[in-house]
């Protein structure tokens, strides 16, 4: 049996549950990108939807209910790892 590859990005948010999130497909960033100028808390949230551990996307989903601007918090961390650099 295969080892569960490591997560790409983790996030731990301050109610102290980690989040783990795989590496986003050249699809996914397109996606993301395609969608910011429209309504960028949307794009996030959707972009990290699509890469959040499946075992803990309802649980994700249900926290950017409250706090939306997690999603914002991990896309700026997974794009900064990707070499894409957010903040100047």
């Amino acid at each position: 049996m295969a080892d569960k590859p490591a997560a790409f990005h983790t996030f731990e948010a301050p109610e102290g549950r980690v989040y783990a999130f795989r590496k986003p497909t050249t699809a996914q960033i397109d996606v993301l990108v395609a969608k910011t100028r429209k309504s960028a808390i949307q794009a996030t949230t959707n972009f990290t939807l699509a890469i959040v551990e499946p075992s803990q996307r309802a649980e994700w989903e249900a926290l950017l209910v409250e706090k939306p601007g997690y999603a914002s918090d991990v896309t700026e961390s997974v794009m900064e790892k990707l070499g894409f650099p957010i903040r100047g």
